[in-house]
């Protein structure tokens, strides 16, 4: 992003200042830390220096280096009704269908573990409708 059109032309104060415009010593942080002039331009910094600066942002801001945990998201692909009323679902987990009661269903939207969203009226019934653009569960095939 740094060494884009957008930011590279920019003095290091003007892209520290268009990256957080609430922070007006967060420049003043930076300089201390890489000893630049910050009215040099982004793209004038050597490699090494470019290096010097985006590590004294991730120093500023105390960024560390994180894990990522993967969440695999399924897909609903049939529904039993008793009275009209959906009472479990038929979701693709990991490419193998299975049936589950619409409690642990719901509960799989609320870990983020399903293409569902979940629904709260206001007499309590939570139920879950296909995410936005999908087949409505009926007929889903």
């Amino acid at each position: 992003m740094l060494k884009g059109s957008v930011y590279s032309p920019l003095t290091l104060r003007d892209a520290i200042k268009r990256y957080d415009r609430k922070n007006v010593k967060y420049i003043d942080e930076i300089v201390k830390i890489t000893g630049f002039n910050p009215e040099r331009t982004v793209k004038s910094l050597t490699d090494d220096e470019f290096e010097k600066f985006w590590k004294a942002i991730e120093q500023v801001e105390k960024w560390n280096v994180g894990e990522e945990d993967f969440i695999e998201k399924w897909y609903i692909s049939g529904v039993h009704k008793n009275r009209g009323v959906i009472v479990e679902y038929f979701v693709n987990v990991s490419k193998k269908p299975l049936w589950f009661s619409k409690e642990q269903t719901i509960n799989f939207a609320k870990e983020g573990r399903l293409h569902a969203t979940i629904v709260h009226l206001k007499n309590g019934t939570v139920f879950l409708r296909p995410e936005a653009g999908s087949k409505s569960f009926d007929l889903i095939s």
